[in-house]
């Protein structure tokens, strides 16, 4: 038995979905990047993913807290650049050793996604 309400379903107006790792693999991107790039100070190369994981939880952070503070959205390289300063900061890293230039290459490869398509 089935019972009916009276509502008429609407047909989709637009289709919304999540980039940000839910439909592209930033991971696999990244990683390779991360452990080409000289050795982090104190931190082992086998920690290197656990900065991966920390950046893209700390760009949503940043994200969030902009939009509850009120301000403008940015440039996502711009925050993804300010974000991985203020990690390798934390870590004690001398950002001399991971010069302008390998930072700027980590933030490039957000723009890179590959991997393997999402297997139903």
């Amino acid at each position: 038995m089935s019972v009916q309400c009276g509502l008429k379903t609407a047909k989709p107006k637009a289709l919304i979905f999540d980039l940000m790792g839910t439909c592209c693999d930033w991971y696999s991107s990244l990683l390779p990047t991360l452990v080409s790039s000289p050795d982090l100070p104190l931190l082992p190369s086998s920690e290197l993913s656990q900065l991966a994981l920390g950046w893209r939880a700390s760009f949503f952070d940043e994200i969030h807290g902009r939009f509850q503070a009120g301000e403008a959205a940015e440039d996502i390289d711009v925050t993804h650049r300010r974000v991985l300063d203020r990690l390798l900061h934390e870590k004690g890293v001398n950002l001399s050793m991971w010069n302008d230039e390998v930072r700027q290459k980590l933030v490039d490869q957000w723009h890179k996604q590959i991997g393997e398509s999402i297997r139903a």
